[in-house]
């Protein structure tokens, strides 16, 4: 049973208003939960008052260890996101490269038209569509 101080209390009332303005808790519930965390001495006495709301038991972890426990989860969408990004610029580079090939064979091949241009040109943009989808989610996961 650990004392806490002023930060702690802070953290627990200010959890209590905010589950208060989500409709967690009535307005008495509040007031006497605030009572409850005002007066509190130890952690004990402290998570009883944030008891049963969500993310009441986060809120009793010791500030230095939280995070520790955030750090590895953002670690992982870090990496996921970097080789999501690899993998669409790879997809990009080798779609892009097969297309490219085929047009130039074909330009070799029949000579060039506009026939040929604007079929190639859809053709390579149909198939840049799911890399810039994978871009745009691995964007995503690094916010």
């Amino acid at each position: 049973m650990g004392l806490i101080g002023d930060p702690e209390r802070d953290t627990a009332t200010n959890a209590l208003r905010s589950a208060y303005v989500r409709g967690y808790l009535s307005h008495q519930e509040l007031s006497e939960r605030l009572d409850e965390a005002l007066t509190a001495r130890s952690t004990r006495e402290l998570s009883a008052s944030v008891r049963g709301l969500p993310g009441g038991a986060w809120l009793m972890l010791p500030a230095s260890l939280r995070p520790l426990l955030v750090a590895p989860r953002q670690h992982f969408r870090h990496r996921a996101g970097g080789l999501l990004r690899r993998l669409a610029i790879a997809l990009f580079v080798a779609t892009s490269a097969v297309i490219l090939l085929g047009f130039g064979l074909w330009t070799l091949a029949d000579g060039l038209s506009a026939e040929v241009a604007v079929g190639f040109l859809l053709v390579w943009l149909t198939l840049s569509g799911p890399p810039v989808l994978i871009w745009r989610s691995a964007s995503r996961l690094l916010r």
